[in-house]
């Protein structure tokens, strides 16, 4: 539990310094989840089922990736969460981690004034995909207009971390 917190905590100051998780970050997160897997439990085949539900992961959150909706050391970081948590209590913890996201989004877009521009801007983006059938990444959409900018980004380490405390805590096993 505390080495998972450890290494999602060095990656969300660093991400919060320089904006990004570099990937030797992510990809020692994914070393040492394998590592913690297989001391933990003492089982090569735990340790395999962990790698493929990090892969499962990385599946199933790659379209967000392609949209601009995640980061890729987003996504590296919850490729490790099965490693460290298994994989049950590792989608929760994602899980809840959007909830979280979803939740300090729209609060920081409330209290920046822009919620009901992004709400309309989102319908817009989901009305062209829908008639084109074709897929364009969320943050070029309308005319160039950025929403990945510094002012409107949230880091998703911090309800990752959120969601990862949050699940140690307790609230899920009970």
């Amino acid at each position: 539990m505390y080495l998972c917190l450890t290494v999602l905590a060095i990656s969300l100051a660093i991400d919060l310094v320089s904006g990004r998780i570099p990937g030797s970050v992510s990809i020692a997160g994914l070393v040492i989840s394998q590592i913690y897997a297989l001391c933990s439990t003492g089982s090569v085949t735990y340790a395999m089922f962990a790698l493929i539900s990090g892969i499962m992961v990385l599946v199933i959150l790659y379209p967000l990736f392609a949209i601009g909706g995640l980061g890729a050391g987003d996504i590296k970081l919850m490729m490790m969460l099965p490693g460290f948590m298994g994989i049950r209590t590792s989608v929760c913890a994602i899980m809840y981690s959007f909830v979280f996201c979803a939740l300090i989004g729209i609060v920081l877009l409330y209290i920046r004034g822009n919620l009901m521009f992004r709400l309309t801007e989102v319908k817009n983006y989901i009305t062209a995909v829908r008639m084109s059938g074709k897929i364009s990444r969320y943050e070029t959409f309308p005319s160039g207009v950025k929403n990945a900018s510094l002012s409107n980004r949230i880091h998703f380490t911090v309800p990752l971390l959120a969601g990862v405390m949050f699940t140690y805590g307790g609230y899920i096993n009970r």
